[in-house]
């Protein structure tokens, strides 16, 4: 008699508790009906993105053109033997790039290129090597690397605008030499984005070495920009 007594007792709050949840289910919907037949009641206004108008004030519209085509660094006269400063001649092939009066993927052969000043990598070119060999610990200076080898206290590489890449190559704070043992880089690798929208910039199979002076790889937006 006292087990029939729990059971009917416990059948009847739960068939309360499921009419109260009924109840309050039926209540909502009537308050959601309610709201969407009322004509008075304004929509609200929300704004998380800026509107078209504002990103045309602060130049943050992406056009993202890109010159095709190849332009090849040893045409410039890049050496790569680990003693000449390649630092004008790649910079000439980036810039004959960017000018479309070459195609906008620069091709860098094997080799050890030695440089004293950043390269500027501008919106939609590509700095495309040969790899940096079989081991993604060591550069493979004997298998075909194609090595930056900057010597300067700035960032090796800078990629400044849209769809500016790199790929396939080492990025290496070189410590060998009189002139270079005792500098040390700012940075490797340095994405820019300076009151302006950045988007589409690429950054692959690249292997940055012995940066002990600043980050490897940055990505710096200032003056209300963005990178994307």
């Amino acid at each position: 008699v006292v087990m029939l007594a729990l059971g009917y007792t416990f059948s009847r709050e739960r068939t309360t508790q499921q009419q109260q949840l009924h109840d309050q289910v039926a209540q909502l919907q009537r308050q959601m009906n309610q709201l969407a037949t009322t004509s008075d009641i304004a929509p609200q206004e929300h704004r998380f993105l800026p509107t078209k108008e504002e990103q045309d004030e602060r130049s943050l519209s992406c056009t993202c053109d890109t010159p095709s085509g190849f332009t090849y660094a040893s045409d410039f006269g890049v050496i790569g033997d680990a003693t000449a400063d390649d630092t004008l001649a790649l910079q000439a092939a980036i810039d004959s790039a960017s000018a479309n009066d070459s195609g906008g993927i620069v091709v860098i052969p094997k080799g050890t290129f030695r440089i004293f000043e950043p390269l500027i990598v501008p919106a939609g070119v590509t700095l495309q090597g040969q790899g940096y060999g079989d081991s993604p610990l060591a550069i493979s200076f004997d298998a075909g690397a194609s090595t930056i080898a900057y010597c300067g206290t700035d960032y090796a590489v800078k990629l400044a605008g849209h769809a500016a890449s790199l790929r396939d190559l080492a990025v290496y704070d070189w410590p060998y030499g009189t002139d270079c043992e005792n500098i040390q880089a700012a940075g490797g690798v340095l994405v820019e984005a300076d009151a302006a929208l950045v988007e589409s910039v690429i950054v692959s199979n690249i292997f940055i070495y012995f940066f002990l002076g600043g980050p490897a790889l940055s990505l710096v937006a200032k003056n209300s920009a963005g990178i994307a």
